[in-house]
């Protein structure tokens, strides 16, 4: 078989990993990106391959080289012992580095943070139709296009119901892998997750909406999300947020996250923004 080494691996899908012996099918295959399915006992996980020159992610495994992986199409195969066997190729994962995907969180509840947030996102150049509603909607729990009404007396009430029914309207809306009203929902998670002294409460009834609403991969993201993982970008642009320095360094990291996909690192950070003005009332940690 042709030996393919991975040099580190999301904190996220480490752990998802560890001792688990499951079948493996290709989900999808990219140029820069083949996506995997893992049926674990309690639920599939989807893992992503992906090449140095890509982003760390919560769920990537980079590679130290990237093969032509056209002819894995379709194929099934096996994960055990730490090595991902599928088709012609024994993918080395068990030694890889575990890079930390787990995002900061917010100590010091004496700082406000949504006008810092808001007028730094301001000076971004997007496509986003959901970030620009949010920074242009006066009341920003207002966004009766995108029935959020549900979600915002949810996080408020802290009633896991609307926070479901609010999920369930948003989940799949959209087109591409990731539909907008997906990455809207994981920017609210990744909002839970920095603001709030107990993210699960909201993050797990949103999951539970979004379930069997939206497609596989975006799923994942998702689930991520949910339990506090991150990609590279979005780590480093929280770690600036809870330091609070320069306006323009986190414009920097602002810049980087919009820049991922057509409007999906837009999206996000809509929904964290969005997230944000309901939740940092409650920050006490």
């Amino acid at each position: 078989m042709k030996q393919v080494r991975a040099c580190r691996v999301g904190a996220f899908v480490a752990a998802s990993l560890m001792g688990v012996s499951a079948p493996v099918r290709v989900l999808a295959v990219f140029a820069r990106h083949v996506y995997l399915v893992v049926s674990l006992r309690e639920e599939d996980r989807v893992v992503i391959l992906c090449p140095l020159s890509e982003q760390d992610g919560p769920l990537c495994i980079m590679l130290d080289h990237w093969p032509v992986w056209s002819e894995l199409a379709g194929q099934e195969g096996f994960f055990h012992n730490g090595h991902i066997r599928i088709g012609p190729y024994d993918i080395q994962v068990g030694d890889a580095a575990v890079w930390p995907s787990a995002i900061a969180t917010l100590s010091d509840s004496a700082v406000c943070l949504r006008q810092k947030l808001t007028e730094t996102a301001r000076l971004l150049v997007h496509g986003s139709d959901l970030l620009s509603s949010v920074l242009g909607a006066c009341d920003p729990s207002a966004l009766p296009s995108y029935a959020l009404s549900q979600l915002a007396a949810g996080i408020r009430r802290g009633d896991a119901s609307l926070l479901r029914k609010g999920a369930a309207e948003l989940a799949g809306l959209g087109i591409g892998l990731t539909p907008a009203g997906d990455d809207f929902l994981c920017g609210l998670m990744l909002a839970a997750w920095f603001f709030l002294p107990d993210p699960v409460r909201v993050c797990a009834p949103l999951l539970e909406g979004a379930r069997g609403a939206t497609t596989t991969l975006s799923f994942a993201f998702l689930n991520a999300a949910s339990k506090g993982h991150a990609s590279s970008v979005w780590c480093a642009c929280l770690r600036e947020l809870k330091n609070t320095r320069t306006n323009t360094v986190l414009q920097e990291h602002m810049t980087r996250i919009v820049a991922y996909g057509a409007t999906s690192g837009a999206d996000s950070l809509a929904g964290f923004i969005w997230g944000a003005a309901l939740m940092e009332p409650f920050c006490q940690r």
